[in-house]
């Protein structure tokens, strides 16, 4: 039986490379290294606005997906996935890299799902709060991750005002913004199109569109749904 969702415990899922690419653009000017000399300012703003979030929503659990860099079954199934995208600054992309041991080695809960995405492990954490009756937070600037708002799970997401400028996104709230109810998003988004990932808008169906940005696949539901149920027992 469903709680109350004021006394239900609360998953933050945090999506990182989303914050490194916003934090790497808004404080390139501050050129902030580490010791050794490499690029930090990407990173530095991530764990300044993940600290402000925790201090923000007081969590009982978090989760910082990753992508991962080494392979990817979008591209596999859809050589064109983000074809057309800029390539990344060598700054950015250093920072991306060293994301995952930063946070590990802060004690922090990440998940790589192999061959997988970040968008995927925010999938996973909204499903997993709601098999699991917990209300779930998911910080990102994706607007994909809409189509995970529902009666247990917010998005915040991330603008130009950081975490305390950011709306955060409900049902009531995504329809007043959009027009469109959160259970509808996913087929909005599929007939709208994403140039960012190369998935050509539809005239006709949403199922025209590339599988590769379809709903999560069910490999990492199930790797996501282990990682945060063992982070949210501990």
């Amino acid at each position: 039986m469903a709680t109350d969702p004021g006394s239900r415990k609360l998953l933050l899922v945090v999506d990182a490379p989303s914050l490194l690419h916003r934090n790497h653009h808004a404080r390139a000017h501050t050129r902030i290294t580490d010791r050794s000399g490499r690029p930090a300012w990407a990173l530095h703003g991530m764990l300044r606005q993940i600290i402000e979030a925790i201090d923000s929503f007081a969590p009982d659990a978090v989760i910082f997906g990753l992508d991962d860099r080494t392979a990817s079954v979008r591209r596999d199934f859809y050589p064109d996935y983000k074809a057309g995208r800029a390539e990344k600054h060598p700054e950015l992309i250093d920072q991306l890299e060293r994301a995952g041991a930063l946070l590990d080695a802060l004690g922090l809960a990440t998940l790589t799902p192999p061959g997988l995405e970040a968008d995927d492990v925010n999938a996973s954490g909204a499903t997993w709060a709601r098999e699991n009756d917990w209300n779930c937070v998911i910080i990102t600037s994706d607007r994909d991750a809409f189509a995970h708002i529902s009666e247990h799970t917010q998005v915040l997401r991330l603008i130009d005002g950081g975490i305390n400028g950011s709306p955060l996104l409900n049902p009531k709230r995504l329809f007043a913004l959009y027009g469109v109810a959160a259970e509808h998003y996913l087929d909005y988004a599929a007939l709208r199109g994403d140039a960012s990932d190369n998935c050509r808008a539809s005239r006709a169906s949403a199922r025209r569109r590339p599988r590769c940005c379809s709903t999560r696949s069910a490999r990492c539901r199930r790797s996501g749904r282990t990682s945060t149920r063992t982070k949210a027992a501990s």
